[in-house]
């Protein structure tokens, strides 16, 4: 028989192993949760970490997509609004996270005050890839293309960058704009700001600043321009000017229903308000700007197939036509005729204004041969492009060492920089100082002119000493001869006989001639020297034809005879 102690111990033991079953299982159930928890947030950590690295196709998700951009692709160009995406890169400190969100809210009110028809603005903040990317490179953002293909961009004409970053409570900014249909970049803007307060209203200055507008060139043609008695042709470039209808502001706030009139039938129809340019908008075109040409050709599909910038081609403006959205511009270029290229069906050429902050731009000038030689020690002149006749020209200095030479900025914007050495002009280069940090060209290496010159002026100096020698000996010849000494003129005539001949310079000339035209193959060092021998030659040809050797010859002789005929008399 079973005791009671052992029951009651044989009941503790029981009550200990369910108890201990419910902690084991209470326990691994624990196990179980926490593992869980702990795959859901590797899982999230992997999901921000891509977000965190996003692909080349994300989308730009704007903080303040008010912009209604239905309806304005249809309208007609010069009342077509510029849409404009606004990238905020933010170095990530905690000053500038902060105010962010009012930041981009208040550039976004702040444009519309500028103008509110002539452009849409866009605000948000990068995509995390391109954000670090522009934050270490938009000085040289030519360098970065993949961003071009996303798909965000596509209903966007212009892409504003702006680059904050805080330097021990200074805001350092940064604006660039980027052109989505001609992929142009715009002159970068630097600013410092210390009150932050101030910061929005300089960020959209800098915006404005860093606008380019756009034109759609229809058409050059050939104008008559009076010269006193004289008439001078130049090409004319018409315009028509982007979004120029829409930069519009009424005159006065006034309540529409005042503007209600009646026609003869009693129909209500509204007055047309009175509107004039919104001068202070960046889309506004001034007589100032200057316009960069492009020429955009697209595929069977329409897509971007080739873009072609005019090197060293600005276009100045003349005349406005503000009612129909044109304007007529003057043509600056080296080349003769830039914008006459032959019409095709699908190219467009376009014009940027260029609004470039006055900072220097160094030009390089580079030899036109495989070695791009630096052109060191040529003469670098500015002239302004509204000179006459008569303006003389500014003196900027030599090229150095490294061919290179800065160009300072102009108030008028635009310099027709010229380029020469040893007196003769080599380009004619049009610049506009800050547009870019540096500009290259390249020359003819005229090394051979130069050494060409010093042969024809060594051989037009020996020329002139030979033709001053001459005429010594022909001038003591006569005298001789006139006091009837005939030893004394024969003796002279002996010493001018073994000068050099004419006939023997010519010769030299011919061969020095053919040794320096076998070290170029370039047509116009050809030219030049073939013009530089030629000049010397009629000079030799000139003393050839008025030498008094026959004459002293003839005269020596008939003295000669004279005498002996004097001697045999008895």
């Amino acid at each position: 028989m079973i005791g009671s102690t052992n029951i009651r111990t044989i009941f503790r033991l029981g009550l200990l192993v369910c108890v201990g079953g419910l902690i084991c299982f209470g326990v691994t159930n624990n196990v179980s949760a926490f593992q869980e928890k702990a795959k859901a947030k590797t899982k999230n950590k992997k999901e921000e970490t891509a977000d965190s690295e996003p692909a080349e196709d994300v989308v730009f998700v704007p903080d303040f997509a008010d912009a209604d951009f239905e309806g304005s692709g249809e309208r007609a160009w010069e009342y077509r609004p510029y849409k404009v995406a606004v990238w905020f890169c933010l170095d990530g400190s905690p000053a500038l996270d902060s105010i962010y969100k009012n930041l981009a809210r208040d550039v976004t009110r702040r444009s519309e005050l500028l103008d509110p028809s002539g452009w849409d603005l866009t605000t948000g903040l990068a995509p995390p890839k391109w954000r670090i990317r522009f934050l270490n490179g938009i000085e040289r953002a030519e360098l970065l293309s993949g961003f071009k293909k996303l798909k965000a961009l596509e209903v966007y004409d212009k892409l504003m960058i702006v680059c904050l970053e805080n330097d021990f409570g200074v805001t350092r900014l940064r604006v660039r704009e980027y052109d989505v249909q001609t992929q142009l970049w715009g002159p970068l803007l630097l600013r410092d700001v210390s009150q932050k307060h101030q910061l929005s209203n300089h960020i959209t200055q800098a915006i404005s600043v860093a606008f380019m507008p756009l034109a759609k060139i229809e058409r050059v043609q050939d104008v008559e321009i009076p010269v006193g008695e004289k008439v001078r042709k130049e090409s004319e470039v018409i315009m028509r000017l982007r979004a120029i209808n829409s930069c519009r502001r009424s005159n006065s706030i006034l309540d529409i229903h005042s503007h209600v009139v009646y026609d003869e039938e009693g129909n209500q129809t509204l007055q047309e308000i009175d509107a004039t340019p919104i001068e202070e908008s960046p889309v506004y075109i001034s007589d100032k700007d200057r316009f960069l040409p492009i020429i955009r050709e697209t595929d069977k599909n329409g897509d971007l197939a080739r873009l072609t910038p005019i090197p060293f081609t600005f276009l100045t403006v003349k005349k406005q036509d503000v009612e129909n959205a044109e304007v007529r511009c003057r043509i600056q270029s080296y080349q003769a005729a830039p914008l006459s290229q032959r019409k095709k069906k699908r190219a467009q050429k376009l014009a940027l204004v260029i609004r470039p902050p006055k900072q220097p731009t160094t030009l390089y000038l580079k030899s036109q041969d495989k070695l791009k030689t630096p052109m060191e020690g040529f003469d670098v002149y500015s002239r302004s492009p509204n000179a006459v006749k008569g303006d003389k020209n500014e003196f900027l200095g030599k090229t150095d060492w490294l061919g290179s030479i800065e160009i300072p900025p102009s108030d008028e914007g635009l310099r027709i920089v010229l380029i020469g050495r040893g007196g003769r002009g080599l380009r004619r280069l049009p610049i506009i100082p800050g547009l870019t940090e540096s500009v290259e060209t390249t020359l003819p290496n005229d090394e051979t002119r130069l050494f060409a010159e010093g042969v024809v002026q060594g051989l037009h100096n020996e020329v002139l000493s030979l033709v001053i020698r001459r005429e010594v000996f022909e001038g003591d010849i006569q005298a001789a001869l006139d006091d009837k000494n005939l030893t004394q003129a024969k003796e002279l005539f002996d010493q001018y006989r073994n000068l050099e001949s004419p006939q023997d310079i010519k010769e030299r000339m011919t061969n020095e001639e053919i040794a320096l035209k076998t070290q170029t193959a370039d047509k116009r060092e050809l030219d030049y020297i073939n013009r530089m021998f030629e000049t010397l030659r009629k000079i030799v040809n000139k003393q050839q034809r008025e030498s008094k050797e026959m004459d002293i010859t003839q005269a020596i002789q008939e003295l000669n005879t004279q005498r002996r005929e004097n001697t045999n008399q008895p």
